[in-house]
């Protein structure tokens, strides 16, 4: 720490610092959101690769903004996930918001399971 900054807060006690420090140097919260969303949106699943392996990659960046300052709801989780789709579940998709089903994530991503096993494609080996 520079003489400068230590001085500024050799006064304060070890909570406050910390909690100073923190805002000094950590990504604010908004910024944060930001990158994960921007990550989430860009995330699309590979032609032929398993819907297993994008629907927890996408629950993953979910799993980061559950925090009381990064409001996201389960639904909106389903609407990333089912947008982020290859066109081959566009026929489940369509039929999930015509049945106006609500599931957990978890609940949607063995449904999805299934629907893959159905789908015969070539896998993406990389």
């Amino acid at each position: 720490m520079s003489s400068e900054l230590q001085t500024s807060y050799e006064n304060l006690r070890a909570y406050d610092m910390n909690k100073k420090l923190k805002y000094m140097f950590q990504d604010q919260p908004r910024i944060e959101r930001f990158k994960v969303v921007q990550s989430i949106l860009g995330c699309k699943q590979q032609e032929g690769g398993f819907v297993s392996t994008h629907v927890l990659k996408i629950k993953g960046y979910f799993e980061r903004l559950e925090r009381p300052d990064f409001p996201f709801t389960q639904e909106l989780d389903i609407d990333v996930i089912l947008n982020t789709l290859t066109s081959a579940y566009k026929q489940f998709t369509m039929n999930y918001y015509m049945h106006g089903l609500e599931n957990s994530v978890m609940e949607l991503h063995g449904m999805l399971k299934r629907v893959e096993e159905s789908i015969v494609q070539p896998r993406n080996t990389s």
